[in-house]
């Protein structure tokens, strides 16, 4: 899905140089996350899936966290203005961006990294359509 993301017109040479990235790590607020839900459960199921082993908030990526800051890499289609087109942004419409950085293979990614084994059963039950 292709969202836009719009930057106070002020700020928009702060954009000189982004269209160089072809991804962008994007830092948001989940505003529509009640204050009531925010921070209310210690312990879940990964997106409410009961297939899913009971775990801990912050083992997860749910967005009832105690301090929601959310964080996802991006696809950068287009910079124009103070505007930047981007494809995978895992937020609804009117979303408050609080960061926006480039993403850099060489930090970014860890050819190492190792998830548990119900994160690769989730990721083949979506693929499957399950």
């Amino acid at each position: 899905m292709v969202s836009r993301i719009v930057i106070r017109p002020d700020l928009a040479d702060a954009l000189l140089g982004l269209d160089g990235y072809s991804h962008l790590i994007v830092v948001f607020w989940p505003h529509l996350v009640p204050d009531d839900v925010r921070g209310s459960k210690h312990r879940l199921h990964p997106r409410d899936d009961e297939r899913n082993p009971l775990m801990g908030v912050l083992a997860t990526r749910s967005q009832i966290r105690f301090n929601p800051l959310l964080v996802t890499a991006v696809r950068l289609l287009a910079v124009k203005g103070n505007v930047l087109r981007v494809r995978g942004l895992d937020a609804v419409n009117g979303t408050p961006v609080l960061d926006v950085k480039p993403y850099l293979p060489r930090f970014d990614a860890i050819s190492e990294a190792q998830v548990p084994q119900w994160v690769l059963d989730a990721q083949e039950r979506a693929r499957r359509g399950a």
